[in-house]
């Protein structure tokens, strides 16, 4: 958490979460990550196992047990940016992929 005490980022209009742990919590806390929704998360992850979490969320047992990790990194980034994160519907590989297509389109 202390890494993204140091950054002093523009405030962004819009700010968004992609990768596999923000599509897991996308079915634990919804579409938006906040404050709110991220605290109740973390709740809900930590008052079980995460095998009771994997097999209810319909996750490998190693993603569960990785998400409340995630929930406090995404809710520091959500600090740092100061906005709630969306989810994006795609991910970081569909983004360099769009990117790269669009610089080849330009050459």
């Amino acid at each position: 958490l202390r890494t993204f005490a140091a950054v002093d980022a523009p405030r962004p209009s819009a700010a968004y979460a992609v990768g596999g742990s923000a599509t897991s919590l996308r079915r634990l806390v919804g579409a938006v990550l906040e404050r709110d929704s991220l605290s109740r998360g973390l709740q809900a992850l930590t008052s079980r196992s995460s095998a009771e979490v994997a097999l209810r969320l319909g996750l490998h047992a190693e993603r569960a047990r990785l998400l409340p990790a995630a929930i406090l990194l995404l809710d520091a980034a959500s600090r740092a940016l100061q906005a709630p994160l969306q989810m994006a519907p795609g991910g970081l590989r569909e983004g360099i992929v769009l990117e790269e297509l669009s610089r080849l389109a330009d050459v």
